[in-house]
């Protein structure tokens, strides 16, 4: 007797080849009695039974001991046939508890028969055990018994199958929230892992011409193959793993056997990607069509991903183009813009591992801030070259000119920023490039916001903007010593400055000073003619009144 073929469901009946594949005993039933001519008819009527395509298995155990253990060693079983008696050894029933209890097994079709009816007590097992049938002996006889095996495979596919899609729904929910290429193939591979039922070898292998060329490279592995970790696929000692990958790599065609799958994902960028994975011994089948939508699914999050890093690598190079005409008008100090984005970034990082402002200061802004901080002054190149060159003392009509600049910088920004939906890299250089003269106690401009009013990231570069001045040399003054900077800082803490933002930054910076003790330039004596040029930073220094004398260089007379 055979059952239809055309029932969905695991395990499929169709090979890597694409050809039918022979029947196999894929389907394992468990018969518990103590007789032996019980067992031997059952396998008798299940001998040429086949159901979607796979034969079944007759495992046997003379008692609830001997259950115990083969359940323990086959975990797969698909059904169970216990014999109880009314009245009889507990036993039976406690096998039942075992395996829905102590084995969390909800899967496995438990069938509990009698060799004689008693209505009260098979609605007391019924009733108090997790069972799904109860049968007399003398009906599982022939077809009989044929018919209640597939009923019960059939009821057991359907729960694999929840099972299955409830797993791929898990395995594919997270990778699509994944933002490094690394990462994704790392976890790509660890959620195929565990959808087919924790795998114990595996590896993905991919091919980027953009970066590595255009071999085949291993870029996560497990189990056996982690040894070849990041290393070409040829350099895996398995012949017939590497040209299996090859071959599924040229032809695109998924493979899925009971031993293992391999498929494939072509990418944009011509980024390629195949994956290989071992099934563990007796591991729970799951249907091919699930492993294809896997990898369609994996296919649309790694586009996703590769999008976004286009889009990325594009916003990073408009804003390293705004930057550099920022710079273009302070050549006298052409690392002020690496050593801002360097000091921005490890601020905002101190921040995140303080916990300060976690609704604010999260990993996203860590990893934007330093970029787009190099835009705050984005603003000057519509300054008049006239203002912007003159060291001599301004006029306050040239005061307020100057102070347009970050309403300048921000509406250039913000517009730029306009059809990225969300917080963006631009988005958070807009904020900077308008808040970064503010101050804690709102004695800045453009706005005169105060305290939180300020979004974090212009309280963090605003810090930074006035640090640098201080500790690099300007026009008419050297550079102050990065202590007195600090002090001076710490001292109006609370007051033109964030408290915790100073506090994270004083950390920074004695971190990257520890790293890197030649960071900040040596300072130079200044010309005889003191120079001139371009530079508006020293502007910044005309926030600095009410320093204490003590404090004060000689060199500080042009403050404005």
């Amino acid at each position: 007797m055979s059952a239809s073929n055309s029932d969905t469901g695991a395990p499929s009946p169709v090979g890597g080849d694409g050809e039918e594949r022979r029947a196999e005993t894929a389907w394992t039933l468990l018969i518990v009695d103590g007789d032996e001519a019980f067992h031997d008819r059952c396998r008798a009527a299940l001998r040429d039974l086949v159901f979607r395509g796979a034969g079944v298995e007759v495992l046997a155990a003379r008692s609830p001991a001997d259950a115990k253990a083969v359940l323990a060693a086959r975990p797969n079983i698909a059904m169970v046939l216990l014999t109880v008696e009314p009245n009889g050894d507990e036993a039976e029933l406690e096998l039942v508890e075992h395996l829905r209890g102590s084995f969390g097994n909800q899967r496995v079709r438990i069938i509990v028969c009698a060799d004689r009816v008693d209505g009260a007590f098979e609605r007391a097992v019924v009733l108090q055990h997790e069972i799904n049938e109860f049968r007399t002996r003398s009906e599982l006889t022939g077809d009989r018994l044929c018919t209640v095996v597939i009923e019960s495979l059939r009821a057991y596919a359907s729960a694999l199958s929840l099972e299955s899609n409830y797993k791929m729904m898990v395995a594919t929910t997270g990778i699509f929230a994944l933002k490094s290429q690394s990462m994704f193939y790392f976890n790509m591979l660890l959620q195929l892992d565990a959808m087919l039922d924790h795998g114990r070898n595996s590896l993905l292998c991919v091919r980027d011409p953009n970066r590595d060329g255009p071999e085949l490279r291993v870029k996560a592995a497990s189990g056996r193959f982690m040894p070849w970790m990041r290393g070409s696929l040829d350099q895996v000692q398995d012949e017939a793993v590497v040209n299996a990958v090859r071959r599924v790599a040229a032809t695109g065609e998924t493979v899925h056997t009971p031993e293992h799958c391999l498929f494939r994902i072509l990418a944009r960028s011509d980024v390629l990607v195949v994956a290989y994975a071992e099934r563990a011994p007796d591991s729970v089948p799951i249907d091919r069509k699930l492993v294809e939508v896997f990898r369609d699914k994996a296919a649309t999050a790694l586009n996703n991903l590769l999008l976004t890093e286009e889009l990325n690598a594009s916003q990073q190079a408009t804003v390293r183009a705004f930057a550099s005409i920022a710079d273009h008008s302070d050549q006298s100090d052409s690392g002020h813009l690496s050593r801002f984005e360097r000091m921005c970034t490890a601020t905002a990082a101190k921040m995140l591992e303080r916990q300060f402002y976690p609704r604010e200061v999260d990993r996203y802004l860590v990893e934007q801030i330093g970029l787009a901080s190099t835009l705050h002054d984005i603003g000057l190149y519509r300054i008049p070259e006239s203002i912007l060159s003159n060291v001599d003392e301004l006029m306050e009509d040239d005061y307020q000119v100057i102070h347009l600049h970050p309403k300048i910088g921000h509406d250039i920004l913000r517009t730029a920023a306009t059809p990225l939906s969300g917080r963006s890299l631009l988005s958070v250089a807009a904020d900077i490039a308008r808040g970064h003269h503010e101050r804690y106690d709102g004695s800045g401009y453009p706005d005169r916001l105060k305290g939180d009013a300020v979004p974090v990231a212009a309280r963090i570069a605003g810090v930074v903007d006035i640090f640098d001045a201080l500790v690099t040399d300007r026009v008419h003054r050297t550079a102050w010593p990065v202590p007195d900077a600090l002090r001076w800082l710490t001292e109006r803490a609370g007051k033109e400055f964030d408290p915790k933002v100073v506090e994270a930054f004083v950390e920074a910076i004695a971190d990257i000073l520890t790293s890197e003790p030649q960071f900040f330039p040596t300072p130079k004596a200044l010309p005889a003619d003191r120079g001139v040029g371009p530079r508006l930073m020293a502007l910044a220094t005309r926030l600095i009144r009410g320093m204490p004398n003590e404090t004060v260089d000689a060199n500080m007379d042009t403050h404005r």
